[in-house]
């Protein structure tokens, strides 16, 4: 979410974690957000399908969005999507207790509301030393992160203007920070691709409990 756009990408997840983006782009509103998620389409404006079922329309189960700028409009836009759309907050490892993702809880309007807080710094080392720097690394053998081949100049600098960078802390001792260089770019992306991962830490356990009851429908 930026002051004037909302980004967003949409994933497809395999349930052992593997990840491919599929499609990205920017709204203008969360109306329009929302009907992308209903209805998801290519740049060109076709529909966009599964090479596994291509008679199938593709759904946008589930969606992460940042609260953290204009909090009661992202948590109002959630309620109206039935919370397939979680609202979200990026903090820092202490405060989750070394967690990942852990849900909060906050009121709008008199009702109980579920955020889930993310560990940022913990969340783009995943995304930035493990998944995009191993993505053509043939011995890395944990899950992958797969990128399309027509990525705009955009999309890539925007995964570049992020680093590890060696911070003094008041003892006087060294740690590593993420930063943001914004000579080179903006970071939305950066931060929606790293989203997805912190929706995954959410639904995934979901899916892998589901494909393991027998009863699941396996085709």
């Amino acid at each position: 979410v930026q002051h004037d756009k909302f980004k967003w990408i949409i994933c497809g997840w395999q349930v052992d974690g593997t990840c491919a983006v599929i499609e990205y782009g920017a709204s203008l509103s969360t109306s329009d957000l929302f009907e992308k998620m209903v209805d998801p389409r290519a740049h060109d404006g076709s529909p966009l399908i599964s090479l596994l079922a291509p008679d199938l329309p593709l759904i946008a189960e589930h969606g992460l969005i940042d609260s953290g700028y204009n909090t009661f409009a992202i948590y109002d836009f959630c309620i109206r999507t039935g919370w397939q759309w979680y609202p979200s907050k990026g903090t820092g490892g202490i405060e989750l207790s070394g967690q990942m993702v852990a849900g909060r809880q906050d009121f709008y309007e008199g009702q109980p509301i579920l955020r889930y807080h993310y560990n940022d710094h913990a969340l783009k080392t995943l995304l930035y030393n493990s998944k995009i720097s191993k993505a053509h690394d043939a011995k890395w053998k944990s899950t992958r992160l797969y990128l399309p081949h027509d990525l705009t100049e955009e999309f890539i600098v925007e995964l570049l203007s992020e680093s590890l960078v060696p911070m003094r802390t008041s003892g006087r001792s060294v740690r590593m920070k993420w930063e943001h260089n914004t000579r080179i770019g903006p970071n939305d992306w950066g931060d929606a691709l790293k989203m997805q991962f912190a929706l995954w830490q959410i639904v995934g356990p979901q899916y892998q409990s589901a494909l393991a009851n027998p009863s699941f429908p396996k085709s």
